[in-house]
This record gives structure tokens, sequence and C-alpha cells, in this order.
């Protein structure tokens, strides 16, 4: 097994923040884009009355990326608690 692992690339280990936010319709596509743009993993998506996303992405980068959303969202993004 030690031989085999010796080729192995080495990946640093990154902890993840999961985020959850209840949003209009409208605004899906745009938060779609901007998760992709901003390298986010989509987890869930539920449509009712509005569409409630849950992504995650790395701890270090969830604060400057909600903090974008805010900002393009125009207060139009409800946050879920985080644990």
């Amino acid at each position: 097994m030690a031989t085999a692992l010796q080729g192995a690339v080495k990946v640093p280990r990154r902890r993840l923040a999961r985020l959850g936010c209840r949003l209009p319709y409208a605004l899906e596509g745009w938060l779609r884009r901007q998760l992709a743009q901003a390298g986010a993993t989509l987890d869930e998506v539920q449509h009712g009355g509005e569409v409630q996303v849950s992504f995650s992405l790395p701890e270090d980068e969830a604060p400057a990326l909600k903090a974008a959303l805010e900002d393009g969202g125009r207060g139009q993004l409800v946050w879920d608690p985080t644990d």
C-alpha cells in the first residue's frame, strides 16, 4: 500500500461551509451563475412559493461570497440559519 501512495497527488483539505437561502424565482438564474463563478457547489434546490437553495464552498471564501450575494440580490435573499 505504501508504494501505491508514493505516486499519489497530495491535495490540501479545506473545511467547507454550507449556506442556504431563499429568494424569488426571478433571481434563481442569477444566483446559479454567481455560485458557478465562485466555484461553489450547488447542493440542493427546492421550488415552492420561492426558491430555496443550499450550497457549499470553502469556509474561508464564504463571507465574501455571502456579502457579494447580499449586494447583488438587493435585499431579496433571506439567509437560512446555520449551525
